[in-house]
């Protein structure tokens, strides 16, 4: 599996990129990672784009996962936006993931199927706190403004529902 990290300064946000084949020891790893990153920005949000992963983990591996970054020192204050395509077959085993923590109380986390979005979710508001979750719900579902989410990747050029792609 491969993780690339980088800091968004304008936005206080950390980005882990993944891509590959994600089995629990690569997930371990990954969570180590991006510790050590936003230690290092003193960030508290980090957005996690997780289109380009094939997860291998199996039902009871992924049902662990909230329990598996308690003891890998995860805060529980953290803020976590996870990108992700929503007809994909990995699909499924995030948003198992995202009920389990949601309903133990871990993490404030979402799912989104937008980037942009994402981000918007994770930007500081002009009191510098988080900006806090939406009542129209889950932002993968809704878009962030309501509207349905466009499956798209604007920051490499791909429309995925359209079949353009320029690489």
């Amino acid at each position: 599996m491969r993780l690339a990290l980088a800091y968004l300064e304008q936005q206080h946000v950390s980005r882990a990129t993944l891509s590959g084949v994600m089995r629990l020891l690569e997930y371990q790893a990954m969570v180590r990672a991006v510790l050590a990153e936003m230690s290092a920005r003193r960030t508290t949000r980090i957005v996690l784009d997780l289109r380009d992963v094939a997860f291998n983990l199996s039902f009871a591996e992924t049902s662990g996962l909230p329990d598996l970054n308690l003891k890998l020192g995860v805060p529980l204050h953290y803020r976590v936006a996870m990108v992700y395509l929503d007809y994909s077959a990995k699909a499924a085993g995030v948003r198992l993931y995202e009920v389990i923590a949601g309903n133990r109380g871990f993490y404030a986390q979402k799912l989104f199927t937008r980037y942009s979005d994402a981000i918007e979710w994770l930007a500081p508001s002009l009191e510098g706190h988080a900006r806090s979750d939406r009542a129209e719900g889950n932002l993968a579902l809704h878009g962030a403004r309501g509207k349905p989410p466009v499956m798209s990747d604007q920051e490499n050029g791909r429309f995925i529902g359209g079949c353009h792609l320029q690489q």
